[in-house]
């Protein structure tokens, strides 16, 4: 039944002029990089964090703080949490990182607003194989 319905609906695709592009798109890229890039607090201003950096230099806190990680690859599930509270997240912004038009990451914009000084982590999991985990933490002074 469904191979008639098929050759109906082509039939009358081509008899109005119409094509039917049978090619799919590319599977999203796994997981392949995982990291805090910023933060920005009432106390510390922003400040970047670079790849190797295991600890903020100024002291952030007050009324407002926010972590930004970038991710390079898609996930099925991510958290965020500082001293083992989950966090929030507030914002989402897909990265073409080689300038080709298509998304190869995403920087994820994290509310940890109240909170003063701790660890915080952020762990993501591949949403395709190798279905790998990975994680990268920050101690916040």
């Amino acid at each position: 039944m469904l191979k008639k319905i098929f050759g109906i609906v082509t039939i009358l695709g081509v008899s109005l002029g119409v094509s039917i592009n049978s090619t799919s798109a590319a599977s999203a890229p796994p997981l392949t990089t995982l990291e805090v890039k910023e933060v920005q607090s009432e106390l510390g201003g922003t400040e970047s964090i670079t790849a190797s950096q295991t600890t903020t230099t100024k002291d952030h806190g007050g009324s407002f703080m926010y972590i930004t990680t970038f991710q390079k690859g898609y996930s099925s599930s991510k958290t965020a949490t500082f001293d083992g509270t989950i966090l929030t997240l507030i914002a989402s912004t897909p990265v073409d990182v080689d300038g080709d038009t298509i998304v190869d990451g995403f920087l994820y914009k994290w509310n940890a607003s109240g909170k003063q000084s701790g660890l915080f982590k952020y762990q993501a999991t591949s949403q395709n194989s190798p279905w790998n985990t990975m994680s990268d933490t920050l101690n916040i002074q």
